[in-house]
């Protein structure tokens, strides 16, 4: 019985023996067959380095002549329409499974973005409808506060900048009103679905002291000119070439949107797209004070 049980002893210590050897061996044989395939690929490269070489250089002395000729700002332009089309096919798609959008308003909601019951209802103007094209990938962020960002009650950041068309904006000039200040790109799907319902608040509630100020970051005085017109727009529209403003507010994704009350504080802070019946009913209570 002892030798049997010492029999075992030892069987069960050569399968963990050789168990622990395997581990131990197989990562370093596979990272020498990866160094080995490596090598043996560098040297493949190494052979057509010229090659490489001419090809990046073609590519290089492309990128410089679009960038001359403001072919490079046309192609971001042209790319916006795909970027809505993408956002406007997953919102719309979520809306028919989850029952928000009926399978009759589908294509309509395609055309006009997720807030078109809202647009239809106030009778804005419909934009081009939007067609898949090649577009850098745009960077938009959820409706959840960043990390960092200015706080509700803190004073608003001054700042100064102009607009497209070379006019002088200030913050301060807008005191004693309510301002909703976005900041935006012209690639950004969902800052394009926003800018329709800024318009028609913008005009609605005018009279009662409430302003919008979409601040376009990095982009020239000519897309932005360019973009409005094709999306038929009649924003104040400011300009952040620089990024200046973009970094005293602390704004980490597009679109972003600060309202700032009538005496400079900051009242509101959105961090992506906001529902425009959501938006409205927040600017009747700004309006009033609450």
């Amino acid at each position: 019985a002892a030798t049997a049980t010492t029999g075992s002893t030892f069987l069960t210590a050569g399968g963990l023996l050789l168990a622990y050897s395997i581990g131990l061996g197989v990562p370093f044989l596979a990272a020498a067959i990866a160094i080995n395939q490596m090598k043996g690929l560098m040297k493949r490269l190494q052979k057509r380095m010229r090659l490489i070489s001419t090809l990046s250089g073609a590519f290089l002395i492309l990128v410089g002549v679009l960038l001359l000729n403001g072919e490079l700002e046309r192609l971001a332009q042209t790319g916006g329409s795909f970027a809505d089309f993408t956002y406007n096919l997953q919102e719309c798609t979520v809306g028919l499974f989850s029952g928000a959008v009926p399978i009759s308003d589908w294509g309509t909601c395609m055309n006009l973005g997720p807030n078109y019951k809202y647009r239809l209802e106030q009778g804005s103007l419909t934009p081009t409808p939007a067609t898949p094209e090649v577009t850098p990938t745009p960077v938009a962020s959820s409706n959840t506060s960043p990390v960092g960002a200015l706080e509700v009650g803190t004073p608003a950041p001054n700042f100064s900048t102009q607009s497209p068309e070379g006019a002088p904006i200030t913050l301060e000039s807008y005191r004693g009103k309510v301002l909703l200040v976005n900041f935006w790109a012209t690639w950004c799907g969902p800052c394009r679905s926003e800018m329709p319902v800024f318009q028609q608040l913008g005009a609605k509630y005018a009279p009662d002291g409430f302003e919008i100020l979409a601040l376009n970051f990095g982009e020239s005085a000519e897309t932005i000119q360019r973009f409005l017109t094709d999306q038929q727009l009649d924003l104040k529209v400011g300009m952040d070439v620089s990024g200046k403003i973009n970094l005293a507010y602390k704004v980490l994704g597009y679109p972003t949107t600060y309202v700032i009350g009538r005496d400079g504080k900051i009242i509101a802070r959105f961090t992506g797209p906001v529902e425009a019946a959501t938006l409205e009913a927040a600017v009747q209570k700004w309006l009033k004070g609450l």
